[in-house]
C-alpha cells in the first residue's frame, strides 16, 4: 500500500491546541483530586484507591500525548508513528474503561434495571477494542497505523459513535429514572433532583458535543488529525466528570441539611433523603455496602 498523503500542515497546530486544552483539563483533575482527600476522608477505601488510579493514569496520558505532539513537530511523520501514539491510546482506554464501568455499576445498583447499563457496557466495550486495535498498529512499525485509519475509516467512526452512545444511554436512562422517581418521593427534593438532572444533562452535552465536533472533522477534513486533537479532550472529560460527580456531593448536601444522602451513583446521582442522626452519610458504593445497596 503507497503511504498516504496526510496534511499535517493544516492538522498540526490544531493538535496541539487540542492537547493543551486537554493539558488544562489534566491541572483541574489535579485539583479535584486534592479536594475529594481533603472532604471525603471517609469514603470506601476501594474507591479512594480507584480515585488515585484514576488520578495515575491521568498522568501517564499527559505524559504520552505531550511527547506525541513533541515527535510529530520535530519532522515529516508520515513514515512511522510515535510509539507514544500507540502508548496514548493504550492508557487512554485503561483509563477510560474502569471509569465507565463503574457509572454502568451504579447504575444498575441504583434503578434495580440492568438492561440499559449492559446497552451501555457493549457500547464501552467496543469502543475499547477499537482504541486497542489501533494501537496495535501503531506497535507494528512502519507506516501501518496511518494506513490502516485511511484503509479502515469507518472504524474510526464507530469508535467515536460508540462513546456518544454509551453517554447517551447512561444520561438519558438515569435522567428518566431520576423523574420517575422524584414524582414516588413522599419527601420534597425538588432541588436536589432538578440539579441533579441538570447535572446529567451538562454530562451528556459536554462529551457528546465534542465527540460530534470531532465526527464532523472526520468527515470534512479528510486526511488530517484534527479531529485527534477533539478526541484528546473527550477522553479527558470522563475523569474529570468523574472526580466532579463524586467532590459534588457536599453541595447536594446543602440542598437538604436535615437528611443524610443514602444513595448515590456518579456520575449522576439520585438522592434519597432519610433522617437520620448518623455521623456520616451512608453512601451506597461511597461509605457502605456497594452491593447490596444498603
Amino acid at each position: 500500500m503507497a503511504p498516504v498523503d496526510w496534511n499535517w500542515t493544516s492538522s498540526f497546530g490544531t493538535m496541539e491546541i487540542g492537547n493543551l486544552f486537554s493539558t488544562s483539563l489534566f491541572g483541574f483533575l489535579c485539583c479535584q483530586c486534592v479536594y475529594y482527600y481533603r472532604q471525603y476522608r471517609s469514603d470506601a477505601l476501594w474507591l479512594k484507591i480507584f480515585v488515585s488510579l484514576t488520578l495515575m493514569l491521568n498522568v501517564g496520558q499527559t505524559i504520552t500525548a505531550e511527547h506525541m505532539v513533541y515527535q510529530l513537530g520535530q519532522g515529516p511523520p508520515e513514515a512511522t508513528p510515535p510509539l507514544s501514539y500507540g502508548l496514548d491510546l493504550v492508557v487512554t482506554a485503561l483509563c477510560n474503561l474502569p471509569i465507565q464501568g463503574y457509572f454502568a455499576f451504579r447504575q444498575g445498583v441504583l434503578t434495580r434495571q440492568w438492561l440499559p447499563p449492559c446497552i451501555f457496557s457493549i457500547f464501552m466495550t467496543a469502543r475499547a477494542i477499537g482504541i486497542f486495535t489501533v494501537a496495535s498498529f501503531s506497535f507494528a512499525g512502519g507506516s501501518g497505523a496511518w494506513d490502516w485509519i485511511d484503509a479502515h475509516e469507518w472504524s474510526v467512526i464507530a469508535i467515536l459513535t460508540a462513546g456518544l452512545a454509551s453517554d447517551l444511554v447512561a444520561t438519558g436512562h438515569l435522567s428518566f429514572q431520576l423523574y420517575a422517581r422524584k414524582r414516588d418521593d413522599p419527601f420534597s427534593i425538588k432541588q436536589a433532583v432538578n440539579r441533579i438532572i441538570l447535572w446529567s444533562i451538562v454530562c451528556c452535552v459536554a462529551t457528546g458535543f465534542f465527540t460530534i465536533i470531532a465526527l464532523i472533522l472526520l468527515f470534512m477534513r479528510t486526511h488530517t488529525f484534527e479531529w485527534l486533537s477533539v478526541a484528546l479532550i473527550v477522553s479527558r472529560l470522563y475523569s474529570v466528570v468523574f472526580l466532579a460527580s463524586l467532590n459534588e456531593r457536599k453541595g447536594l448536601r446543602k440542598l437538604d441539611p436535615g437528611s443524610s444522602l443514602s444513595r448515590v451513583t456518579a456520575p449522576i446521582r439520585f438522592v434519597i433523603p432519610q433522617k437520620s442522626n448518623a455521623t456520616h452519610d451512608e453512601e451506597v458504593g461511597l461509605g457502605g455496602n456497594a452491593i447490596s445497596g444498603e
